[in-house]
């Protein structure tokens, strides 16, 4: 893996879910760690439930090994987030892992 192809920052961010007074559970996402990764888009998907357009957008991302890291958490670039849909540790080595993510938009 070459180091400067990892010109992206990401923000991993973990599940949080906490109880307010009314009982209700409320989820949160907190800030795990800050990384630096390589982003590849994969592809669109449009899909169409109750008259809403949904596009789904599949990204893969590549950073350094890190064991912390699991399919509960999402990540933020920039204003956009990510959910982690898959997690491939590269030839099992525990060097690098691709992180692969999608981001769903609405439009009514």
């Amino acid at each position: 893996m070459i180091s400067t192809r990892l010109n992206t920052l990401l923000t991993i961010q973990k599940k949080q879910i906490t109880t307010n007074l009314y009982g209700e559970q409320i989820v949160e996402y907190i800030e795990h760690i800050k990384i630096y990764a390589s982003k590849e888009y994969l592809k669109e998907e449009v899909k169409y439930i109750s008259n809403n357009n949904h596009s789904i957008f599949y990204t893969k991302f590549r950073i350094r090994y890190n064991d912390t890291i699991n399919t509960n958490m999402r990540l933020k670039h920039k204003d956009k987030h990510y959910d982690i849909k898959q997690i491939e540790n590269i030839s099992n080595k525990n060097r690098e892992l691709f992180l692969y993510a999608s981001e769903t938009l609405s439009n009514v």
